[in-house]
Order: C-alpha cells, then structure tokens, then sequence
C-alpha cells in the first residue's frame, strides 16, 4: 500500500534481539482512501533515516494486538535484487569462508615445498569443494 508520512515522532528504545531497536510513532494517510491511521516503525537506529514527514512510501501494514488494544506495525517495502535471497548471502558467504582457507592452506603448502606456485589454484578448488562436499554430507547425516 502506498502511504504519505504526516508525521513521526521518536516514541522509546529497547533490547531486542538484534541489539538496541528505535520504536517511532508514525502517522500516515493510505494515498488510495485517504484514511489516517497512526502505526509504529521499528529501526535499528535512532535517527531513523527511512520515513520522511510530507514524502510517500509503499510500506506493508501490520494489525496487532496488545492489552485488547490495535494498533499498526508498518516496514517500507524494500526489494532484493535478484539472487540475493538470505539463503544466496549465506551461500556466497560460507564458499568466500572455503576458498580463503583453501588459498591459505595452499601457501602453507607452498611454504613447506609440497606445493608448487603453478598449481595453487587448482589445489584450492579441489580443497574449497571437497569442504562444500563433507559439509553438505554431514548436514544430510544430521537431518
């Protein structure tokens, strides 16, 4: 939904899982019907950035519940790039974790005369995909 900010104001801080999380008042008009509604922005930051007083947004709208009172939980709508699912990053992430320690294992080789200069890259391949190989078999004996 699309949604123009009239105001936000800065409403407490808390510990929350991911460290200290900023809870804003918001209130805002939905752009299609016109109707107010005053709802809450959570952010890792205290001087929220996001939201701007007079701008519009495409955000997604939550009802909730608390002591039998509603109330708004609003998050701007942000899209992934292509390929750039959670899963994806952790992926890219846990190959760049194999392949720094291949290369490095491959000097330690090379250091000690077991390796020659030429043939590191192929030896890192072969170490970073046999790790991807034991990992991805230890995670199906597990499951």
């Amino acid at each position: 939904m699309e949604v123009q900010i009239n105001s936000i104001s800065y409403k407490k801080e808390f510990a929350g899982k991911f460290g200290t999380m900023h809870v804003y008042d918001v209130e805002y008009s939905d752009t299609s019907t016109g109707v107010t509604k005053r709802g809450e922005y959570l952010s890792k930051s205290a001087d929220q950035t996001t939201f701007k007083e007079g701008e519009s947004y495409q955000v997604t709208e939550e009802e909730r519940e608390y002591n039998n009172n509603i109330y708004y939980k609003i998050k701007p709508v942000r899209e992934r790039p292509p390929g750039q699912s959670s899963y994806s990053r952790k992926l890219k992430s846990e190959q760049a974790r194999y392949s720094s320690f291949a290369v490095a294992y491959c000097k330690d080789l090379i250091i000690a005369d077991k390796l020659e200069v030429d043939q590191w890259e192929h030896a890192s391949m072969k170490i970073a995909k046999a790790m991807l190989r034991i990992d991805k078999a230890l995670e199906d004996d597990n499951s």
